[in-house]
């Protein structure tokens, strides 16, 4: 069952496109359209994630820690944090005590084993991947097994499933065709993309990231989900999984609907598949005034792959409940 769940997740998975967000920010002598890295550095430009200097980006020049945890506490909203001297080299005042404090709090970053935050040090890729797991706090990462790249042994234990899931989601793509270089330093160029890549996967509308880890629990019962679906996912399809270990009923049916329905304005609808661990069970247009009762049907998993396949089926979103 076990397999099953995990081609189903994946086979649903590759039907979500990654909006790209870009920015109209132009404000750098050393970065000009048609530059491989224009669009990148232009989105974190835009949003303010990673600053130049002197009318300059410097985009061939390493990336430091400084700046690239300064990119993520921004993402983050730059939270209000308390200056302690977590760090042996960050003094409270600089540019980016706040964020290497919040990095450590947050596990994001916590520095070298010798209490150094190493401000000015550079960046490698499976420390970059490493951060960008650590922030997205999945639990259930889609995974490479990095066969094809020679050097994948190089890889830290650390780094290994952040390494493995950035692959796998296209964040970091391979130095080489045969080769990752995991203890490569990054450019700030490299960190733009990398960021700009890992930004519109966090923005996707169809990808909820914290899953409800209670099987007994209906997936529609994921905190957050309710100011998701209220105007922003009125009139789309959504994909739930969950392994919900007991028969579907009429009861367990209306009680989703009833769920599903608090969350929807008057005149919206949401479209669901539900996929337990015995069955697909199909909802058809949801909506506020809809009378209570059966208004599901059931599929097979093979049924359910199949119209997916042939486009019948075309998911806005996907919610996983439960651990699988």
């Amino acid at each position: 069952m076990k397999k099953k769940w995990i081609a189903l997740f994946f086979a649903i998975a590759i039907l979500f496109a990654f909006a790209a967000v870009t920015s109209s920010a132009e404000r750098y002598d050393d970065v000009k359209a048609g530059d491989r890295f224009y669009d990148a550095v232009n989105f974190v430009a835009g949003r303010g994630l990673i600053d130049g200097s002197g009318g300059n980006f410097n985009p061939d020049a390493n990336a430091d820690r400084a700046a690239v945890v300064t990119a993520f506490y921004r993402l983050a909203g730059s939270p209000s944090v308390n200056y302690e001297p977590v760090f042996t080299d960050v003094p409270a005042g600089q540019w980016y005590s706040a964020a290497a404090v919040w990095a450590n709090e947050t596990g994001v970053f916590t520095g070298n084993v010798d209490g150094r935050f190493g401000p000015n040090d550079g960046i490698t890729r499976q420390q970059f991947a490493a951060m960008m797991f650590r922030y997205a706090d999945i639990k259930f990462p889609q995974v490479s097994d990095l066969n094809g790249f020679t050097d994948k042994g190089d890889i830290s234990d650390w780094a290994e499933t952040a390494m493995k899931w950035s692959v796998a989601r296209g964040l970091i793509t391979g130095a080489t065709g045969t080769t990752l270089e995991p203890n490569g330093n990054l450019t700030r160029a490299q960190c733009a993309a990398i960021i700009q890549r890992f930004v519109n996967l966090k923005e996707d509308p169809g990808i909820i990231w914290v899953l409800n880890p209670k099987p007994t629990k209906l997936p529609i019962e994921t905190p957050g989900l309710a100011p998701r679906v209220k105007g922003g996912w009125a009139g789309k399809t959504i994909v739930a999984m969950s392994n919900y270990n007991a028969h579907f009923s009429n009861a367990f049916g209306a009680e989703i609907e009833s769920q599903i329905k608090a969350t929807l304005s008057a005149g919206e609808t949401v479209r669901l598949i539900f996929i337990g661990d015995l069955t697909v069970i199909r909802f058809q247009n949801i909506n506020p005034s809809q009378a209570p009762g059966k208004n599901w049907e059931y599929m097979g998993y093979e049924t359910f792959l199949a119209e997916v396949e042939a486009g019948k089926i075309k998911p806005d979103a996907m919610i996983v409940g439960g651990g699988f």
